[in-house]
């Protein structure tokens, strides 16, 4: 999990500015997309036409601030001209028409003069029914300046549920200075039809049984220009016994999503063996054709398994659910686990390659083990992809029979164009290793169903603290559980670091700090909130880097003391692992929701049935109090656990008052 990431103190402009048998293989076949020409996106981008009011026409900002400039531009031509006055937020934008679900590469040509306490820059941001949603901030796109001009840029992925999208060129906050735009370009990225296909079983794998017999298979639309519906990328899908049989079934679609097509295939109809499952583009799409296909096995029982993804994302450890709650370790060793073990903490995942001695200590104190094959990969400086095979296939023959291990991991935040030997990994992990599920984590957020052939489960590692707010993770969350459709357990990484200890000035140093017991408990929760099945914080070792001052061979400028820290992240375990029960409870739930807009985008919830009555867990994603209303038409009464205030309930509507960052459980009993 690096940990070096950048600072997102501008991330926000809207808000901030305004047996093998069974083995499964997900084949992705090449698109051909040559014919396809460049879908350009945004109007006057080179800033030649004037809006007769001194500014360039089709862009909006305060006039004081921004004009076109002729002559300014690369070669002679005009320019966008920001000035900036070090307090007014510096911007011009304008709303560019696209399609929601799509992929944009854009870029700018930015000169500079006098610019003081801030950066030029541009972006692409996007809101939702009037909500900011995210964005994507531009990075230099090569060291080289020609005449003074900077070429920068960025891709975004617009969401679906995005509605208003918009190309900003600013200067950051506080800055000071005069920018010039020219040049700007804002390309739809045309790379696929289908962007990922998955199922609705664990591996692939069916007993024809189950889920009444069928097998739903989601193949993944990439939204664009030329597909703006699922429905125009609707096809059948084929079943064969191989890509080069004859064909046994020919599906229709069941059911169009926002983004994605369901196919529900009669999986009890099927004899045991492994099937192929494949769709090609319609021909009416013209110039893009592409095919993508699934491998699924058809069992007569399912077998047994140490470690497994059930059909609710829970982790299933020698029978019986299990809801992965870690840290990070640098090693796992006799004195580490002694301390560690007295915590309500019940696995733990080391970066280094502990021995067996070390996991059978993890297995006597009842600690599980995460265990890392994420390095053994051929990359330019490492061995060739073969002794990383090979070192890998030893690690899992040699281990693979120990009861302390319950899940490989076997990627960090590697980037998206290594796809097919991560791919290639998980699948190799399954042919080692049937027994266990394989894990990996991204900070890639916005990439995370191109990632979905390469792993079981996944989580996504966003260290907000203190450079944005806690909720942020609560978002973070969310958006990567839309990424897999919720299909995939989610293992998410929350902070409980200081970012100093990976800062490399003393002054760097100083502006950063850990987060409190309140932001920490809240970020716990809130990633729970929005549907992590499991966490594992980052970092054990960290808390003891940021012990000892740099003098002393540490991180700090100024000591954190490890037990204080220890001590809160202690606390925040064992109020977790209290409600462990509820966690992994799949009994029915009633309806509950909270009840107003406001309310709603303030809070996020998630609804447990646990012994016969409706969890619903709020938490406060504000820094600040608030009372929450909710209503539960179903409810008879309602009491609260875990933190809060009921402030009333009466006729199915009630409301709870919850401080900064405080979970809660509104425990529903439904009327009889």
């Amino acid at each position: 999990m690096r940990s070096d990431q950048s600072g997102v103190a501008n991330r926000r402009l809207f808000v901030g500015i305004a047996g093998f048998a069974a083995a499964v293989l997900i084949l992705w076949l090449t698109p051909l997309l040559a014919q396809v020409p460049e879908a350009g996106c945004g109007k006057n981008l080179s800033f030649e036409e004037s809006s007769g009011g001194g500014g360039p026409a089709c862009w909006s900002a305060d006039s004081k601030f921004f004009s076109l400039e002729r002559g300014a531009g690369r070669d002679g031509t005009a320019a966008l001209r920001l000035n900036a006055d070090g307090q007014t937020h510096t911007t011009a934008s304008q709303v560019l028409e696209v399609v929601s679900g799509t992929t944009l590469d854009y870029s700018a040509y930015i000169r500079t003069e006098d610019v003081e306490n801030g950066t030029a820059k541009v972006a692409i941001e996007w809101t939702g029914r009037g909500k900011w949603l995210g964005g994507s901030y531009s990075h230099p796109l090569g060291d080289d300046q020609e005449d003074g001009w900077q070429k920068v840029g960025g891709t975004a992925h617009i969401p679906v549920e995005a509605d208003r999208v918009t190309f900003i060129c600013y200067i950051t906050r506080g800055g000071k200075g005069t920018a010039w735009y020219d040049d700007c370009r804002v390309q739809e990225v045309v790379t696929s039809v289908y962007s990922a296909i998955t199922s609705d079983h664990y591996r692939h794998l069916t007993d024809g049984k189950d889920f009444d017999g069928k097998l739903t298979i989601r193949v993944g639309v990439a939204l664009s220009g030329a597909v703006v519906s699922p429905r125009d990328a609707a096809a059948p899908l084929v079943i064969r016994e191989s890509e080069d049989t004859a064909e046994l079934m020919t599906l229709q679609p069941s059911e169009f999503g926002d983004d994605y097509i369901d196919y529900v295939v009669p999986a009890e109809e099927l004899p045991p063996g492994t099937y192929t499952a494949e769709v090609s583009s319609p021909p009416g799409l013209e110039g893009i054709q592409q095919s993508i296909r699934l491998t699924f096995t058809r069992v007569e029982e399912y077998p047994e398994r140490h470690a497994y993804i059930d059909r609710y994302c829970r982790l299933i450890v020698d029978g019986q659910p299990f809801f992965p709650l870690g840290c990070y370790f640098g090693s796992a060793n006799e004195r580490e686990q002694e301390i560690y073990a007295d915590s309500a903490f019940n696995c733990l995942m080391p970066y280094g390659s502990i021995s067996r001695e070390d996991l059978d200590r993890c297995q006597k104190n009842n600690i599980k083990v995460i265990y890392s094959v994420k390095n053994n990969y051929g990359t330019p400086g490492e061995p060739s992809e073969q002794e990383a095979i090979e070192r890998t296939c030893k690690t899992v023959e040699d281990l693979k029979d120990h009861p302390a291990i319950i899940a490989w991991y076997t990627n960090d935040e590697s980037p998206l164009s290594m796809i097919k030997q991560l791919t290639d990994r998980r699948d190799l992990m399954e042919r080692l290793d049937p027994d266990r599920p394989t894990w990996v984590v991204l900070n890639q957020i916005d990439e995370v169903r191109s990632y979905i052939p390469s792993f079981d489960a996944v989580g996504t590692d966003l260290y907000p603290i203190p450079y944005e707010p806690p909720r942020a993770v609560a978002k973070a969350t969310e958006k990567t559980k839309r990424g897999v459709w919720g299909k995939y357990a989610l293992w998410q990484v929350p902070q409980i670091y200081n970012r100093a200890s990976y800062a490399d000035t003393e002054e760097k140093k100083k502006a950063l700090r850990p987060p409190t017991l309140e932001e920490m408990r809240g970020m716990f929760w809130m990633e729970i909130a929005a549907g992590a099945n499991g966490l594992i914080a980052y970092s054990w070792f960290d808390l003891w880097r940021m012990d000892k001052t740099i003098a002393e061979g540490g991180r700090a400028v100024v000591r954190d003391p490890f037990w204080d820290r220890w001590g809160e992240v202690k606390t925040v375990a064992a109020e977790i692992a209290q409600f462990f029960p509820v966690l992994l409870a799949v009994d029915p739930a009633i309806d509950a929701r909270v009840s107003d807009e406001q309310g709603a985008d303030d809070t996020v919830v998630r609804l447990y049935g646990h012994e016969g009555k409706t969890w619903m867990l709020i938490v406060n994603l504000l820094d600040e109090t608030q009372t929450v209303p909710f209503e539960a038409s179903e409810a008879e009464s309602a009491e609260l656990q875990l933190g809060g205030k009921l402030v009333s309930f009466e006729e199915g509507k009630g409301s709870v008052e919850l401080e900064a960052f405080q979970p809660c459980f509104v425990v529903l009993t439904p009327k009889k």
